[in-house]
């Protein structure tokens, strides 16, 4: 019998990337998942304070997410940080993922897919930073669209923090809209991030500016409590 020659290695490559961060973004079909993403990044940049805001503009719903972390790649210039974020979109930075490793990953159940899960959510994301006191800029994403655009933000006010980042969804898809209601995303957001919420002395919260009367306006989003049975019928640390 003839032996077989040593196999040649091919490196698979998709004709079109962007079908490849297409399919990742369509992989998330939970907006509230999303949401926990973007706020788990606030928790991983060190913020003290994280802030949602649910509200209206120009009749059309917006989520806007807040935090006083370090920051998008503080250590570079804040149009370099966010051209970085724009070119390398659907990578994750901070396991040193490719699109198409982070989405095995994602089906495994390890995690989600980071920015782009805001296609889920909303047409557009606007991703507003500054860090140090500088100048703050904004990169502004759209649904399933290949370019995104750079600009200057004007001031709003002299108190603006000198190091902070926004996320403003616009354009939120009424599905969407419909399970991210501030109380529906309190109760969501406990659970998924308890974890993370009992190791780091964040404080989050929810504010809606959108009801009307005497509904609640203001949520405090804290770790669900421990419910289930403990081992050999212990009861954990801190629990009567």
């Amino acid at each position: 019998m003839a032996k077989k020659s040593p196999a040649a290695s091919v490196r698979l490559r998709p004709q079109n990337p962007f079908d490849l961060i297409r399919l990742l973004a369509r992989s998330q079909s939970d907006p509230r998942k999303a949401v926990a993403e973007l706020v788990q990044n606030s928790l991983d940049a060190g913020a003290r304070k994280i802030e949602l805001t649910w509200l209206n503009e120009k009749g059309r719903r917006v989520l806007r997410i807040w935090d006083d972390g370090t920051g998008i790649f503080p250590e570079l210039e804040r149009d370099e940080a966010l051209r970085r974020i724009a070119t390398t979109i659907g990578h994750s930075h901070k396991r040193h993922l490719s699109p198409s490793e982070r989405r095995e990953q994602m089906i495994l159940g390890k995690y989600g897919i980071g920015l782009i899960g805001f296609w889920s959510v909303s047409a557009v994301m606007e991703i507003e930073s500054r860090v140090g006191g500088g100048p703050a800029l904004c990169l502004r994403l759209h649904e399933d669209e290949e370019r995104a655009e750079l600009s200057k933000v004007r001031q709003k006010v002299l108190a603006d923090e000198p190091t902070y980042t926004e996320i403003t969804l616009r354009g939120l898809h009424e599905a969407a809209a419909r399970i991210i209601r501030p109380p529906r995303l309190q109760a969501y957001l406990a659970g998924e991030l308890r974890g993370q919420l009992l190791e780091r002395a964040a404080e989050l919260s929810i504010h809606d500016r959108v009801s009307r009367g005497t509904a609640q306006k203001h949520f405090l989003v804290k770790p669900q409590p421990f419910l289930g049975a403990h081992p050999r019928g212990r009861r954990p640390p801190g629990l009567a």
